[in-house]
């Protein structure tokens, strides 16, 4: 049973709470509201009232059980999500690089003096390499050429003949050079 002393006291403090400005600004506002919250409250209702349906609907439920049983995760799946997951920080920061880096090509392709520079810088490196290899080519094209012209028959003395030419000598040095380094290495 309540006490008449604590009745006068909650009437009191509510009439002291009416009292104030403030408070009577809220009622009045939420007084004009009050039929927007209703609607907003219908609308609600009517919401929870479509997810119960869909709950008790057996064909849905059954569908989307299927759905998501096509869509299996196992625990390996979860585990390699995971770890995917803790390396994204790196692959962002790499991904990022990455456009950068693609960003500062884009820029140099567009700008036809850097090109026209690169282009430049691409053939004084390559000018010599191809130089030498022209003359490469050409040695090789020559050694051939007369090769095939030549049509005459050796002898073992040609070949003793030969071994006194200095290139022959060096060669030989070379292939000699070659088999010891060869075989120090099998030592090791």
């Amino acid at each position: 049973m309540t006490n008449p002393n604590e009745h006068v006291e909650s009437v009191d403090s509510l009439s002291a709470a009416l009292a104030d400005p403030e408070v009577k600004q809220s009622i009045t506002n939420l007084l004009h509201r009050l039929p927007e919250l209703e609607k907003g409250i219908g609308s609600l209702e009517n919401v929870v009232d479509f997810g119960h349906s869909l709950l008790e609907d057996k064909p849905f439920i059954d569908e989307v059980e299927n759905k998501l049983a096509i869509h299996q995760l196992d625990m390996e799946t979860l585990s390699s999500l995971l770890v995917l997951m803790e390396k994204l920080p790196s692959l962002i920061a790499s991904i990022n690089k990455i456009e950068e880096s693609l960003a500062f090509v884009s820029a140099i392709s567009q700008d036809s003096a850097s090109i026209d520079y690169l282009t430049e810088q691409i053939n004084t490196y390559a000018e010599p390499v191809l130089a030498e290899g022209k003359k490469g080519m050409s040695f090789i094209a020559t050694v051939k050429t007369k090769a095939e012209r030549d049509q005459k028959k050796y002898s073992i003395f040609s070949v003793l003949r030969w071994l006194k030419d200095p290139a022959v000598q060096k060669g030989f040095r070379y292939i000699n050079a070659t088999l010891e380094t060869i075989n120090e290495n099998k030592k090791k």
